[in-house]
């Protein structure tokens, strides 16, 4: 779908525990699987470059717009 963002991250957090250790959380999401695996290549070998731990979580299904939604016009 022309003009549409297809993959996107979004800095969903940021909290200070104790004295040493701040938490970051994100969320990435993608209409389709490959733009999830995509990010998470490319952030994890950044973060760990940084020397921060990184986990990950299940995160969110892909979704398929539907451009004839009641909700939504795309138009």
């Amino acid at each position: 779908m022309e003009g549409m963002v297809e993959t996107s991250t979004n800095l969903a957090s940021v909290k200070f525990i104790g004295d040493s250790r701040i938490e970051v959380t994100t969320s990435q999401r993608s209409e389709l699987k490959p733009g999830n695996i995509m990010l998470l290549k490319w952030w994890s070998p950044f973060l760990n470059w940084l020397v921060l731990k990184v986990s990950h979580s299940d995160g969110y299904p892909g979704w398929t717009p539907n451009p004839n939604s009641s909700f939504e016009n795309y138009g």
